[in-house]
Protein backbone atom coordinates (compact mmCIF):
# COMPACT_ATOMS: atom_id res chain seq x y z
CA UNK A 1 0.00 0.00 0.00
CA UNK A 2 1.60 3.18 -0.96
CA UNK A 3 1.45 6.05 1.51
CA UNK A 4 1.82 9.99 -0.02
CA UNK A 5 3.08 12.43 2.58
CA UNK A 6 1.96 16.07 3.05
CA UNK A 7 4.71 18.76 3.23
CA UNK A 8 3.41 19.06 6.88
CA UNK A 9 4.50 15.52 7.87
CA UNK A 10 8.21 15.75 6.85
CA UNK A 11 8.50 19.44 8.39
CA UNK A 12 7.35 18.02 11.48
CA UNK A 13 10.34 15.59 11.60
CA UNK A 14 12.65 17.89 10.47
CA UNK A 15 12.19 20.58 13.04
CA UNK A 16 11.69 18.58 15.72
CA UNK A 17 7.92 19.16 16.45
CA UNK A 18 6.12 18.58 19.83
CA UNK A 19 4.35 15.77 17.32
CA UNK A 20 7.77 14.19 15.85
CA UNK A 21 7.35 11.51 17.88
CA UNK A 22 4.07 10.41 17.12
CA UNK A 23 4.38 11.11 13.26
CA UNK A 24 7.52 8.85 13.37
CA UNK A 25 5.62 5.75 14.92
CA UNK A 26 2.84 6.14 12.65
CA UNK A 27 5.52 6.13 9.50
CA UNK A 28 7.24 3.30 10.47
CA UNK A 29 3.59 1.60 10.94
CA UNK A 30 2.74 3.03 7.12
CA UNK A 31 6.12 1.93 6.04
CA UNK A 32 5.68 -1.96 7.17
CA UNK A 33 2.25 -1.45 4.86
CA UNK A 34 4.89 -0.50 1.78
CA UNK A 35 6.35 2.58 0.35
CA UNK A 36 6.12 5.97 1.47
CA UNK A 37 6.23 8.83 -1.32
CA UNK A 38 5.77 12.22 -1.84
CA UNK A 39 5.56 14.58 -5.36
CA UNK A 40 7.26 17.24 -6.48
CA UNK A 41 5.29 19.70 -4.87
CA UNK A 42 6.27 18.38 -1.74
CA UNK A 43 10.06 18.46 -2.38
CA UNK A 44 9.55 21.62 -3.47
CA UNK A 45 8.04 23.36 -0.49
CA UNK A 46 10.12 21.75 2.18
CA UNK A 47 13.01 23.81 -0.11
CA UNK A 48 11.30 26.79 1.93
CA UNK A 49 12.16 25.79 5.26
CA UNK A 50 14.46 27.55 6.93
CA UNK A 51 18.12 25.99 6.36
CA UNK A 52 16.99 23.44 4.05
CA UNK A 53 19.30 22.56 1.80
CA UNK A 54 18.74 20.13 -1.23
CA UNK A 55 22.01 18.09 -0.23
CA UNK A 56 20.38 18.00 3.47
CA UNK A 57 16.49 17.17 2.25
CA UNK A 58 17.78 14.84 -0.28
CA UNK A 59 20.06 12.62 2.60
CA UNK A 60 16.89 12.90 5.19
CA UNK A 61 14.73 11.31 2.49
CA UNK A 62 17.22 8.66 1.67
CA UNK A 63 17.68 7.90 5.16
CA UNK A 64 13.82 7.48 6.29
CA UNK A 65 13.10 5.90 2.98
CA UNK A 66 11.21 7.93 1.43
CA UNK A 67 10.58 8.37 -2.38
CA UNK A 68 10.26 11.57 -4.82
CA UNK A 69 7.95 10.93 -7.18
CA UNK A 70 9.03 12.97 -9.78
CA UNK A 71 7.04 11.93 -12.65
CA UNK A 72 3.53 13.89 -13.02
CA UNK A 73 1.06 13.16 -15.30
CA UNK A 74 -1.95 15.36 -17.13
CA UNK A 75 -4.36 13.80 -15.33
CA UNK A 76 -3.10 14.71 -11.79
CA UNK A 77 -3.02 18.46 -13.42
CA UNK A 78 -6.50 18.41 -14.47
CA UNK A 79 -8.04 16.84 -11.50
CA UNK A 80 -6.13 19.41 -8.92
CA UNK A 81 -7.60 22.02 -11.39
CA UNK A 82 -11.15 20.73 -11.03
CA UNK A 83 -10.61 20.68 -7.04
CA UNK A 84 -9.46 24.12 -7.60
CA UNK A 85 -12.87 25.00 -9.54
CA UNK A 86 -14.57 23.62 -6.97
CA UNK A 87 -12.75 24.96 -4.13
CA UNK A 88 -13.09 29.09 -5.56
CA UNK A 89 -16.68 28.25 -6.43
CA UNK A 90 -17.87 27.27 -2.66
CA UNK A 91 -15.48 30.91 -1.69
CA UNK A 92 -17.76 32.54 -4.31
CA UNK A 93 -20.86 31.19 -3.29
CA UNK A 94 -19.98 32.19 0.27
CA UNK A 95 -19.57 35.83 -0.17
CA UNK A 96 -15.83 35.10 -0.14
CA UNK A 97 -13.59 37.12 -2.06
CA UNK A 98 -10.25 37.34 -3.12
CA UNK A 99 -7.71 35.14 -4.27
CA UNK A 100 -6.43 32.24 -1.57
CA UNK A 101 -3.23 29.88 -3.65
CA UNK A 102 -4.25 26.73 -2.02
CA UNK A 103 -3.06 24.84 -5.53
CA UNK A 104 -0.26 23.62 -4.00
CA UNK A 105 -2.14 21.57 -1.42
CA UNK A 106 -4.60 20.39 -4.38
CA UNK A 107 -1.66 19.01 -6.32
CA UNK A 108 -0.36 16.92 -3.79
CA UNK A 109 -4.19 15.84 -3.23
CA UNK A 110 -4.56 14.78 -6.67
CA UNK A 111 -0.69 13.01 -6.78
CA UNK A 112 -1.91 11.11 -3.82
CA UNK A 113 -5.40 9.94 -5.14
CA UNK A 114 -3.80 9.16 -8.30
CA UNK A 115 -0.66 7.43 -7.66
CA UNK A 116 -1.14 6.27 -4.05
CA UNK A 117 -3.33 4.50 -1.71
CA UNK A 118 -4.17 6.94 0.62
CA UNK A 119 -2.23 10.29 2.30
CA UNK A 120 -0.46 11.13 5.83
CA UNK A 121 -1.54 14.82 6.39
CA UNK A 122 -1.63 16.40 9.40
CA UNK A 123 -4.22 19.23 8.08
CA UNK A 124 -6.79 16.42 6.78
CA UNK A 125 -9.25 19.88 5.98
CA UNK A 126 -7.02 20.78 3.46
CA UNK A 127 -8.45 18.11 1.23
CA UNK A 128 -11.51 17.89 1.27
CA UNK A 129 -11.93 18.68 -2.35
CA UNK A 130 -10.81 14.49 -2.71
CA UNK A 131 -13.72 12.98 -0.87
CA UNK A 132 -12.66 9.42 -2.05
CA UNK A 133 -9.20 10.09 -1.33
CA UNK A 134 -7.81 7.95 1.90
CA UNK A 135 -6.73 10.17 4.56
CA UNK A 136 -4.59 9.25 7.24
CA UNK A 137 -3.99 11.20 10.22
CA UNK A 138 -2.71 11.55 13.84
CA UNK A 139 -5.61 10.47 16.51
CA UNK A 140 -6.55 13.54 18.18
Amino acid sequence: MRTALDTNVISELLEGQTRAGAVTHHLRQLQGQGPLLICGVVYSELHARRNATRALLDTFLDRTGIDIDSGSTLEIWAEAGRANTDFHARRRATGVSGARSVLPDLLIGAHAQLQADRLFTLNPRDFSDFPALKIVTLEP
